[in-house]
């Protein structure tokens, strides 16, 4: 097994990041609700919630807490 080590700084930018409101969260989620047909807003919106998630699923794996 290898081990890494990841800054603190790095960490609290992935638990700013995590904690975030995502559009995805919404159980009722409809993107064009969101965008209202404007493929610019959601290619961002996609964007946005994937940084999000990409976040709260790095912090997942290696066992740290966000909320």
């Amino acid at each position: 097994m290898t081990l890494i080590e990841i800054a603190d700084s790095k960490i609290n930018s992935l638990k700013f990041c995590a904690k975030q409101t995502c559009c995805l969260d919404d159980l009722d989620f409809d993107l064009t609700n969101y965008c209202g047909g404007n493929m610019d807003d959601a290619f961002n919106i996609g964007l946005t919630a994937g940084d999000i998630l990409a976040a709260r699923h790095f912090l997942d794996v290696i066992g740290i807490k966000y909320e």
